[in-house]
């Protein structure tokens, strides 16, 4: 904040262009521009610029949309998400594949160099062109839970590590067709693992998935080879990389359904 001004008593007439200030929860701005009634203010880290008022400024509580709020990339921008319901979700899936470890599909995603163009980190700029993207038409968003928003079929002759979620490499697709065009060459082995109440759980990578449980590689391969019928309970079978991702789109798409 600006030491000079007390700010229990501050006044319209104390501020001045190139003050600075502090806000509750996204630190510092400045002021750029005064008319007779408004503050313009710029943010600092990011930039971003809005017109406020003496008792925002008082009180700290003025938001900068452009700092990350999803996955510690993804941003809002000034746009109202619930007039974009449909893109919101395609566009906060797309961050969470890629920038959210706990996310259930993360290995084949950001696990696996998958990334997001900086343009689209700003959720403003993805529905600026959304109509834009190969494949959009008004059919296809009527299409719900049967369209995906396809980052490999453009990049299917580029290492996986190095495929990006981008107006230029992406399209609308419906959910068959996509299908068609999955990536099935992952370096790690798919598999369920059925719990001893019969639940069943899928995975990617088995060294992993020991980790985080606390189970035994070697035991889980004998399971796999046929030597062992269980393991603490546990039963394993391994599956393509075709069936793990038909599991994983109707996951996501059953997600997608709920949330539009």
């Amino acid at each position: 904040m600006n030491e000079c001004l007390n700010y229990e008593t501050l006044k319209y007439s104390d501020i001045k262009i190139n003050d600075v200030f502090t806000s509750q929860n996204y630190g510092e701005y400045k002021v750029v521009e005064m008319t007779n009634t408004e503050i313009i203010i710029e943010f600092l880290n990011t930039g971003y610029r809005k017109e406020t008022h003496l008792a925002y400024i008082k009180s700290g509580y003025i938001r900068d949309k452009r700092a990350p709020s999803h996955c510690g990339v993804g941003y809002l921008d000034d746009i109202n998400t619930n007039e974009y319901p449909k893109e919101y979700t395609h566009w906060r899936m797309m961050i969470n594949r890629c920038y959210n470890k706990k996310y259930h599909a993360y290995d084949l995603y950001g696990g696996a160099g998958v990334t997001v163009c900086e343009r689209w980190h700003s959720f403003k700029n993805f529905v600026e062109d959304f109509k834009s993207i190969d494949g959009y038409s008004e059919n296809i968003m009527l299409l719900g839970r049967n369209r995906q928003l396809d980052k490999d079929i453009k990049q299917s002759n580029i290492p996986v590590n190095e495929r990006i979620y981008s107006l230029e490499t992406c399209m609308l697709t419906e959910m068959k067709s996509n299908q068609k065009h999955k990536r099935y060459n992952t370096p790690t082995t798919c598999f369920i693992a059925i719990d001893p109440d019969g639940v069943k759980h899928y995975a990617t990578n088995v060294k992993k998935w020991c980790e985080k449980t606390g189970h035994y590689q070697k035991y889980i391969d004998k399971c796999f080879s046929g030597k062992k019928e269980s393991y603490k309970g546990w039963k394993f079978k391994k599956i393509s990389q075709e069936e793990f991702d038909i599991h994983i789109n109707n996951k996501i798409q059953h997600k997608q359904l709920e949330e539009v």
